[in-house]
């Protein structure tokens, strides 16, 4: 059996982490924390008013889109372009041409 390492933390505790991250060289680690904590926020409560930091659904899915491509940038560099790429093409779907 393989067992992968795991890091576990509060949701309160996520920005100071991501501060630490930003200390370390990871650019954007707090931005990318409060887009991911937003959506969390949204698939947690939904659209309720005052609980949902989104006006309609579309508005939460263009933010999914600018996490992954944030994610993705991330990932290429630490030197994983190829897998970057990857993720890439499948948010973008298929090319016109």
């Amino acid at each position: 059996m393989v067992q992968k390492n795991r890091f576990s933390s509060p949701n309160n505790r996520l920005n100071v982490i991501a501060r630490r991250l930003e200390e370390l060289g990871y650019r954007e680690a707090v931005g990318i924390n409060s887009l991911a904590l937003k959506l969390h926020r949204y698939a947690y409560n939904g659209l309720y008013r005052g609980a949902s930091d989104y006006a309609d659904r579309k508005d939460a899915i263009e933010d999914l889109v600018v996490l992954i491509k944030k994610l993705t940038q991330l990932i290429a560099e630490l030197g994983r372009e190829k897998e970057a790429n990857e993720i890439l093409k499948k948010i973008e779907g298929p090319t016109h041409g």
